[in-house]
């Protein structure tokens, strides 16, 4: 993946000043000039003729004025307007002016409006892209990325529709701030794709130092696996012994010997211990059995007359055993 560069707006070209300018202003005065774009912003130039490098048109003031520019060599231009400055004191009049200025924009508008669909052409291209990065490098994105990334869709239609609102080529005003946008949100989608690119570089790296890391306790565990024993032993607790005695059979292996031996072992304690409790409960009875005509109380029926005097002095509480606690004590050993 590489990483694009962005866009160049050339806002100087687009600057109001340059844009409503022509190259024969040197010709005209100032007044005359600024005269001159009021008439072309109001679209006074109407009805344009063209024949081989003569340019004619109608220019509506006080009244319809005919006026025509020809080109001549060496970007020299013969112009004609039947307005009284123009015959009378100069002929670079206002009329001629506005003409000269709506030729000059008829060029920079189609030249805008090309350069509008180019921007939004390229900006749709970069964002199917983004949307392809996104689907093909998901596991690299954490969730935060991900999320960022799928959400760029909603503000890339945003940036469309207002541009689709904003288009209108007969007005230059609009279609220059247009311009100016396109390259804006063509720049914001470049720096979306090169904000993914770098996203999905730190989820690689990311990814493969914990691939690393996990080769490394690999290798340990082959090495010497004391230091993983209790958490591999607290698994293999909570599966059947048959099944281990099973696997044992397929291949040999030390932490299974001993999963299985403990085990074993844990069933003949359980066995002792149910034994023990049998015995207790049995011997418990028999002594009872002398105090039938007293009220039997359920919580001392199984203690030992010294328990029972104990407990009617308030120095003893004893203590039930459930199974459950029976088979997770370690009081006892197999020697017991």
């Amino acid at each position: 993946m590489k990483k694009k560069d962005k866009v160049t707006y050339d806002e100087k070209h687009y600057f109001d000043n340059n844009m409503f300018s022509t190259k024969y202003d040197y010709l005209f005065r100032d007044i005359i000039r600024n005269r001159g774009v009021l008439y072309y912003t109001n679209h006074m130039v109407t009805e344009f003729c063209q024949t081989k490098n003569k340019i004619s048109a109608v220019v509506r003031g006080t009244k319809d004025y005919y006026v025509s520019v020809e080109y001549l060599e060496n970007d020299e231009i013969e112009v004609k307007c039947d307005c009284p400055y123009h015959v009378e004191t100069d002929p670079y009049c206002k009329h001629v002016y506005a003409l000269l200025l709506t030729l000059k924009m008829i060029y920079e508008k189609e030249m805008m409006i090309k350069v509008y669909k180019t921007n939004i052409k390229e900006m749709k291209k970069i964002s199917k892209e983004i949307e392809t990065m996104i689907a093909n490098n998901k596991k690299y994105l954490d969730s935060f990325a991900y999320s960022w990334g799928k959400k760029l869709k909603c503000f890339y239609d945003s940036y469309l529709k207002q541009m689709e609102d904003m288009f209108d080529k007969n007005n230059d005003y609009r279609l220059i701030n247009l311009v100016k946008s396109s390259y804006y949100y063509l720049n914001e989608t470049i720096d979306d794709y090169n904000k993914l690119i770098d996203y999905i570089e730190e989820g690689k790296e990311k990814t493969k130092k914990k691939s690393d890391n996990s080769d490394v306790v690999s290798s340990s565990v082959l090495i010497d696996d004391s230091n993983i024993y209790d958490s591999i032993d607290n698994v293999l607790d909570n599966i059947d012994v048959s099944i281990l005695k099973k696997v044992k059979k397929e291949k040999s292996n030390e932490v299974l010997d001993r999963a299985i031996e403990r085990k074993q072992s844990k069933k003949k304690q359980l066995e002792k211990r149910k034994k023990k409790s049998f015995l207790i409960q049995l011997l418990a009875n028999l002594f009872s059995e002398g105090n039938n005509d007293k009220p039997k109380d359920s919580s001392c029926s199984s203690l030992m007359p010294w328990e029972k005097e104990l407990v009617d002095k308030n120095v003893y509480e004893p203590y039930h055993f459930e199974e459950e606690d029976l088979e997770d004590d370690d009081y006892y050993s197999e020697d017991d």
